[in-house]
């Protein structure tokens, strides 16, 4: 049996975790304990284990939190050849454009919550990005104390490339801040985007 404990962990996090020990089972199966403190990723593993038809066992064990078991019978193909998060990829592979420091419209705070679990995510792919570009506000993410610079790190560990706008870095006077990346100019930036198979942009 493998126990996790994913408390205090927002989305996607209980759900790469849980992946990753599934993946780390032996042939025959078994086993994954997890404890959660929100709703949300108690459903979201539900989805997931009946999807997978794996067994699915959750109790709630009051003040938000929930003990969650999932038994996994022997594993098939589907779940042997795809383990974490499986992405297609080619010779171009795929390019992240992020132009801000947060992910969608509306609340900001929610956004840079977003953009943190977006940025883990990609970290966790079984082919990571072939590269990320930061401009505009998004360059505020890849600062020596951003909560998103483990995940970056983690990424051009990888081998992701992470390009920046110097322009973006000297209007924002955070040069000797950068704490991941290196700074590029908007011609090596848009001929990264030119390359690019797949081009993501937020």
């Amino acid at each position: 049996m493998i126990s996790i404990d994913a408390t205090g962990l927002v989305c996607p996090a209980p759900m790469v975790k849980t992946r990753q020990a599934i993946d780390a089972l032996p042939p025959h199966g078994g086993q994954i304990q997890i404890l959660v403190d929100n709703q949300m990723a108690a459903e979201n593993l539900e989805r997931m284990s009946r999807a997978a038809g794996y067994g699915y066992l959750c109790t709630d064990r009051g003040g938000g939190r929930y003990g969650i078991a999932i038994t996994v019978g022997t594993h098939t193909p589907e779940t042997t050849d795809q383990p974490g998060i499986p992405l297609p990829h080619g010779e171009g592979g795929l390019t992240v454009a992020i132009g801000r420091a947060s992910m969608g419209q509306g609340s900001e705070a929610l956004g840079e919550i977003l953009i943190k679990g977006f940025l883990y995510t990609l970290s966790q792919l079984d082919m990571p990005p072939r590269s990320l570009l930061f401009f505009n506000g998004g360059v505020k993410l890849v600062l020596s104390d951003s909560n998103a610079l483990v995940d970056l790190q983690a990424l051009a560990d990888k081998g992701t490339q992470i390009l920046i706008c110097g322009t973006c870095v000297d209007y924002y006077d955070i040069r000797d801040r950068l704490g991941v990346g290196e700074i590029a100019n908007m011609l090596e930036i848009v001929q990264e985007m030119a390359r690019a198979q797949r081009l993501i942009q937020l």
